[in-house]
């Protein structure tokens, strides 16, 4: 039970297997700074039948998904491959012979790309694939 309540209590634990007759104290919990903690919506459920619907309704969705994104990637992250770019390399140079690498700017290494990836990619991503 101590599990349960410390789960709750951090917001983290949402249901909970009980008789639905059973007498809880779910008061508020208040933190260190005085504050009730918010708790996510509280499920009881009172039987495995519950508890396979719960899991039905709420994590069979992702786990599906999940699936699916496997079965996609998986063939691309087994394969050896190896990319020639030979073609971006000779623009690069180009555009460095030609005193254009200021305006158009080819050369990866100079990509910030840990910036890139928090602030661009992974917000995009979030934004638009979910």
């Amino acid at each position: 039970m101590d599990i349960f309540i410390a789960g709750y209590g951090k917001g983290k634990q949402s249901f909970c297997m009980a008789d639905k007759e059973s007498v809880m104290d779910v008061n508020p919990w208040i933190n260190e700074r005085g504050k009730p903690v918010k708790v996510k919506k509280f499920h009881l459920l009172d039987s495995m039948a519950s508890l396979h619907k719960y899991i039905a309704i709420r994590y069979m969705p992702l786990l599906k998904l999940m699936l699916i994104q496997i079965a996609i990637l998986t063939p691309l992250l087994l394969i050896c491959t190896s990319f020639d770019d030979t073609n971006a390399e000779m623009l690069r140079m180009a555009t460095r012979e030609s005193n254009a690498d200021d305006t158009f700017n080819f050369d990866p290494t100079t990509i910030q790309w840990e910036k890139y990836f928090k602030e661009i990619h992974i917000p995009g991503l979030m934004k638009y694939s979910f």
